[in-house]
């Protein structure tokens, strides 16, 4: 275990983690402030299929979440 394997593990994690703030957090946010309606646009018609998709397991999954909620936290 050589310290520049350590150091260049070090630099990859913090430059990775950047990235990842970056790129999925920062970016998207601020190009849906600087241009809502063409965003919206965009992405109207893949998220209008995707809630087509996943309604009918809905039930399904609000019980499942109601039920882990009762198990795992029932007084909250």
């Amino acid at each position: 275990f050589s310290p520049s394997g350590a150091r260049g593990a070090v630099v990859f994690t913090v430059s990775s983690l950047f990235f990842i703030i970056f790129f999925s957090e920062m970016v998207p946010k601020s190009v849906g402030v600087l241009m809502p309606r063409k965003i919206a646009w965009f992405s109207g018609l893949p998220m209008m299929i995707a809630v087509r998709v996943i309604s009918p397991a809905l039930p399904l999954i609000s019980g499942v979440n109601l039920g882990v909620q009762r198990l795992l936290w029932p007084s909250f």
